[in-house]
């Protein structure tokens, strides 16, 4: 199954970390993608955001059956308060998952959010860091700890 997702609208959906109370430092929230089956490169691109005086992490795993490596992708610390893109080149000839981590910091001053994730064939170079129109090949997300989905108004 595919999508079609508009990048940079003002309507929409996107995910966050939820870090009030009852929330822990180091509480995690992860999203996991259905099965890619691959022989080929994969570029995976997301918008993140990243924002406050205690954010800690937000890390991208590739989840092959029950095993997690290293991330592919990671960014600690805060940033300014807007989305960032950002593009991983997946290498082929594998199933997998793809797992988004966001990681709590010490208190509730720190939000995670993640939109508009997209795999496509090929390698990410070469494409523009900027709203196109690309196919989503993540059929549906599995949440697995304390992401909300919000509306953007």
């Amino acid at each position: 199954m595919q999508y079609i997702i508009h990048f940079l609208t003002a309507a929409g959906y996107y995910i966050y970390i939820e870090t009030s109370n009852p929330r822990r430092p180091n509480d995690k929230a992860q999203i996991v993608s259905a099965n890619i089956v691959t022989k080929t490169t994969k570029c995976l691109t997301f918008w993140y955001h990243m924002y406050g005086s205690n954010v800690k992490a937000l890390n991208v795993y590739l989840r092959f059956a029950t095993t997690v490596g290293k991330p592919i992708w990671t960014h600690t610390g805060t940033l300014s308060n807007k989305w960032y893109q950002s593009q991983v080149d997946i290498q082929g000839n594998a199933t997998y998952e793809i797992m988004f981590e966001g990681v709590r910091g010490t208190s509730y001053k720190g939000d995670i959010a993640v939109d508009d994730i997209t795999v496509r064939e090929g390698s990410c170079a070469g494409l523009k860091l900027f709203g196109f129109f690309v196919f989503l090949f993540l059929k549906k997300f599995k949440i697995q700890s304390n992401f909300i989905s919000r509306t953007i108004l």
